[in-house]
């Protein structure tokens, strides 16, 4: 399908509102037959707890915390009622560090059974940028997507802090039904103030 195609799909009236289940058929007592999402207060406390920049609980063991915000490296995320990333925003900066950050969530946590044999695991903010390496900033991508047009607009961002812009991103992930795995991305960036959108299908 291409970008423009995509586009026409992913109106205002087909993207969920912010906080907007994407099915409204899921109810509240229905999540545990997903098997992937806990109620918080049902997680084994022996589960390790992670904490974000400002101390705010965001992750127990291997699920993002439901119905919830965090801030990491300085980007916030936005979590939906299924601990599925809704979306990441924040002014992009440059990693200080040298090397890569080791990706420390396996695919099967990710994809959660969504993912696909040609899935990448796909930061939502590049390692480039400072993203973090764990779920709480990965998707499974297709991996033309992630190895291709994906990476070339980071690229240019990532060039464009180097000659001194400003650049601010929200990312948007679009889900079908309850899957883990995006359907889309919603990419959002201005560049010294002049801002642009460009949908990446995830494959398929």
């Amino acid at each position: 399908m291409s970008i423009e195609k995509m586009s026409e799909k992913l109106t205002e009236s087909n993207i969920p509102a912010k906080g907007q289940d994407v099915d409204k058929r899921i109810e509240k007592n229905d999540l545990t037959d997903i098997g992937q999402v806990k109620e918080t207060s049902n997680i084994d406390s022996r589960l390790e707890s992670y904490k974000d920049d400002n101390g705010k609980e965001y992750r127990v063991g291997d699920n993002l915390i439901p119905n919830n915000q965090y801030e990491l490296n300085g980007y916030k995320y936005e979590i939906d009622s299924l601990g599925r990333q809704e979306s990441a925003k924040g002014t992009l900066h440059l990693r200080q560090r040298e090397d890569r950050l080791a990706q420390k969530d396996s695919m099967d946590k990710v994809g959660r059974g969504d993912q696909r044999p040609t899935d990448d695991i796909g930061h939502i903010i590049g390692d480039q940028f400072d993203g973090p390496s764990g779920i709480e900033n990965s998707t499974a991508q297709d991996s033309k997507e992630n190895r291709g047009i994906y990476r070339n607009l980071e690229k240019q961002l990532a060039d464009k802090i180097k000659e001194g812009a400003d650049v601010k991103v929200k990312i948007e992930l679009v889900y079908n039904n309850n899957s883990f795995r995006p359907s889309a991305r919603v990419f959002h960036y201005s560049i010294n103030g002049e801002k642009h959108v460009q949908i990446f299908p995830n494959g398929g």
